[in-house]
């Protein structure tokens, strides 16, 4: 009972407790003599997991992807902001003939009144 709520405290709060004293408490309390010999040795121990090694290299992936496409919409951004002023660059030439073609008439009307 004692190793059970030791177990849940340690599931509750994992930063506060050692798993590794815990589970070979556990072991000790079921009555094996040497409970070290079912723990994995310690440099397996401190490697992650396959099934997380995995879900890493795939997170690796989508990331790489997302990039890829943030990259992309970017560029379709910026061609899109360049389109825009040209546009708004012929728009404003455009402006400026007319209104030098039409600023040349008022001129002529002036001129003859004065």
């Amino acid at each position: 009972m004692k190793i059970m709520a030791l177990k849940q405290l340690q599931a509750a709060n994992p930063s506060m407790y050692d798993p590794v004293a815990i589970d070979m408490a556990a072991l000790a309390a079921i009555g094996y003599s040497n409970p070290q010999q079912f723990l994995a040795p310690p440099s397996a121990q401190q490697a992650p997991p396959p099934e997380l090694q995995q879900m890493q290299a795939k997170m690796a992936n989508e990331k790489a992807a997302a990039d890829a496409k943030m990259l992309e919409a970017n560029a379709k951004m910026a061609e899109a902001k360049a389109k825009a002023a040209e546009a708004q660059a012929r728009f404003r030439w455009v402006i400026s003939i007319r209104s030098r073609k039409s600023l040349k008439p008022r001129q002529r009307r002036l001129k003859t009144i004065r």
